[in-house]
């Protein structure tokens, strides 16, 4: 059957690097001494033979990039192995493992493993090719490994699964895509993209790295927080409305200009797409322009007022608005609030999801945790050939003191 649109952005940009290592995404997942390993890989089976996207393989058909999906399997191999050095020992081995790429030809594109720590303790590492799964779908996943090992835990029935099939997102988004909101949302879109007056020769194209993201994080106060959250209020602002002010305020002023252009990760899932482990995550451009006399809270009414259009428009793919100007990517700097629930239950006993690998970094992109597990962080995550470990500790630093 053919792809999402958004598998077929990481089909046709992989051909591009087809060794570049940053088309995976991956996790540990950290769990208490209490846990029972093997019945986390049972779990971990369980969960990952019912999402039938992991069975997907994917061939360059007569149209274009097709994924056959594979027959289902009572059981899916997890190791239980143990690890003898440290947490930190099995992280760094673990980054090394997400470096290695994963070829759109193979047939298995995923791999789990439990790990039991010496000094006590379980982690399932994961991890998959980003053509399956985005970060959403990697929640979803999780979630139900959680779900299915405390019903195993506690000898109950296992609930049944409420995901979809990839037959039917595809069909879902195939409606989408024939229907009249399709148009709409393309006259809005060629509409922003008519509108812009910085200059596209300035716009550096992006590509896929041939290395891994640098990447660097800091924690702020809960305080910083309440005040964003203050100051949204006056102008009907959300946290997240007054993060991506500051985001877009601060790469302006970065790049010396007074446009304004970041990238944001749109989920664009309705229906039983929200339910289904997949990769559908929708990149989009926001383009904000400045007034010399604009105040904060300006500046905020204009972002509140850019994303309500962006949510309302937000099914339209991004890789037809690079079609749209010339089949030219533009390396944004991204804002990604990651607003997943991270507090998982396995049996009573708490789970830690900890990312490895989130898929491409077209320039420098700052993901925002703001939850119990995580407390509030910006993490930075910067392409090798472009930034250095110094360039990123500064820019941490600087939006420290924006924030």
């Amino acid at each position: 059957m053919a792809l999402s649109g958004a598998q077929r952005g990481v089909w046709f940009a992989q051909q591009l690097e087809p060794e570049s290592p940053v088309f995976s995404v991956g996790q540990l997942v950290w769990l208490p001494s209490d846990v029972d390993a093997d019945l986390v890989a049972s779990a971990v089976s369980i969960a990952t033979g019912e999402a039938d996207v992991l069975r997907c393989r994917f061939e360059d058909g007569d149209a274009g990039p097709v994924q056959i999906v594979g027959a289902p399997t009572d059981e899916v191999a997890v190791s239980v192995v143990h690890f003898g050095g440290t947490p930190d020992q099995l992280r760094g081995e673990a980054r090394s493992r997400m470096a290695v790429p994963i070829a759109l030809s193979a047939n298995l594109m995923y791999d789990n493993t439990v790990w039991t720590l010496a000094g006590g303790g379980v982690a399932w590492e994961f991890k998959a090719h980003h053509i399956m799964l985005d970060a959403y779908g990697v929640s979803l996943l999780t979630r139900r490994v959680a779900q299915v090992y405390t019903a195993l835990a506690q000898c109950r029935e296992i609930p049944a699964s409420k995901a979809g099939t990839v037959a039917e997102v595809v069909a879902l988004e195939a409606t989408y895509e024939n229907g009249p909101s399709a148009e709409v949302d393309r006259v809005y879109w060629e509409g922003v993209l008519a509108a812009r007056t910085d200059d596209d020769s300035e716009l550096v194209t992006a590509t896929p790295a041939l290395a891994l993201p640098i990447q660097a994080s800091v924690s702020i106060d809960r305080e910083v927080i309440n005040r964003i959250g203050e100051l949204g209020k006056a102008v009907g602002a959300s946290w997240g409305d007054a993060a991506i002010a500051v985001w877009s305020w601060y790469n302006a002023a970065r790049q010396g200009k007074t446009a304004a252009s970041i990238a944001l990760p749109m989920m664009g899932r309705r229906g039983v797409a929200l339910l289904t482990p997949m990769m559908l995550v929708n990149m989009l451009p926001l383009h904000l322009e400045a007034s010399p006399d604009d105040t904060v809270g300006d500046w905020l009414a204009r972002v509140v007022a850019a994303m309500k259009d962006v949510r309302k428009h937000q099914r339209y793919r991004g890789e037809r608005l690079a079609t749209a100007s010339g089949g030219r990517k533009a390396a944004l700097p991204q804002l990604n609030p990651k607003v997943f629930d991270y507090d998982l239950d396995f049996a009573g006993a708490r789970g830690v999801p900890e990312s490895l690998a989130i898929g491409p970094v077209d320039d420098l992109d700052l993901f925002i945790y703001n939850d119990n597990v995580h407390g509030f962080v910006l993490e930075l995550h910067a392409r090798a050939d472009r930034y250095s470990t110094s360039d990123v500790s500064i820019h941490l630093r600087r939006l420290g003191l924006s924030e």
